[in-house]
Order: C-alpha cells, then structure tokens, then sequence
C-alpha cells in the first residue's frame, strides 16, 4: 500500500454485524455492539478487532477509501424513517454524514450507512439513479437461506441484474445505476467514495 500502517492515507467506517466487540484505536476501547458504526479516520496507527465471546463472535463489516489530509470525524445520524409504505419500501436508514464538500478534497469519502427494510418491504433506492463522480459499495445481509436479493444495476439503457444472497457485496461504478428487490425484507451497509467536488444525481425517469 505504500504505507507504513492501513489509516495512513485512508479513512474507515465500521459497522458491527455480529455480536459484541469491540475496537481498539490507538489504545482507546471502544465497545461495539450489534449495529454499533465507528468511523476511523486518517492518521490511526493501531486498530484492534476483538470479539466479547468466542462462542458469540463478532462481525465486523468495513469499507476504505484513500484520504489525503485529516478531516473531520462524523458522528452516525440516529435511524430515521424513509420510503412509502404503500410502495413496498419502508425502510430505516442510520448513517455516518459525509465530509464537508466545501473541503473540495478529490478523495472525500460520500459517506456510509446502515438500513434496514420493514417487514413486508422489498425495494431500495427506488427510483434507480447514479451519483456523479462517485462509486457506492452495496452489502447485502439478514438475507434469509431461502431468499435473495435482486440488484439492478448498469447503464440506463442497458440495465444488469445480479442474484445476491446473505453478506454478499456489489460495486457500483459511478456510471451504474442501482437498485435492488428482494423476496422477502432485508438489511443492506452501502458507502460511497470519490472525488467529491459534484453532488449531481441522475434519477432514471419512469
């Protein structure tokens, strides 16, 4: 990686998909439990996974993105509500905020989240939309064995489906759309990386 140690040009947000752990940076615990997200930022030099229980494990879920200089540490948003009932898209996100676009820094994380859909909802990110400039990582979990997800991607014109089961990740480029249903509810972590310098969002018109 040229570098000395992982966050020394990189940023990391964790989300917490197991049991109880917790994360050690720079000798400071921090206890984690299940949906717990911790953002670490540039410049840690120590980080530690450790699971409570052997029997019980953790599972730790996180996503990297280059930085060039320290920035600020966002604080995760607590869950809020989203989506109409009555489309099958009830669901509630909780989310680490993006980094101040007016730093205008090329390698700004956009941000990263957890959502979860209500019972008796299926769809996501509806309508089907790209973001400019940036890439967003999908990861699928709480998918049950008998179920899947299908996640819609690709040019506008030219759509792509993917079969995706329980923890199981998709790229999207900033070029692809996304979206994604599946046959019963489910949870999903996307975080979106890239030069941060263009908020435009192309919506697919219905």
């Amino acid at each position: 990686m040229a570098a000395e140690y992982f966050t020394e040009r990189r940023e990391v947000g964790v989300i917490n998909i197991g049991n109880e752990g917790t994360i050690g940076i720079d000798g400071k615990v921090h206890t984690m439990a299940h949906k717990d997200a911790l953002y670490i930022g540039r410049g840690v030099k120590t980080i530690e996974f450790k699971s409570i229980s052997a029997e019980k494990p953790a599972k730790f879920y996180f996503v990297s993105y280059p930085l060039t200089r320290s920035t600020r540490r966002p604080v995760p948003r607590s869950p809020t509500p989203t989506g109409p009932r009555w489309q099958s898209a009830r669901r509630e996100s909780a989310n680490h905020p993006p980094a101040d676009p007016r730093e205008r820094d090329p390698e700004l994380s956009a941000g990263d989240g957890l959502t979860e859909l209500d019972e008796g909802s299926v769809w996501n990110t509806m309508p089907p939309h790209t973001h400019q400039r940036r890439s967003e990582v999908y990861m699928y979990y709480n998918v049950s064995p008998d179920a899947m997800v299908i996640h819609l991607m690709g040019q506008m014109g030219e759509t792509r489906h993917l079969i995706m089961q329980n923890e199981q990740a998709v790229l999207n480029p900033s070029w692809s759309i996304h979206a994604g249903v599946g046959t019963r509810h489910y949870s999903f972590i996307w975080a979106m990386g890239g030069e941060n310098q263009c908020s435009t969002t192309w919506t697919v018109s219905q």
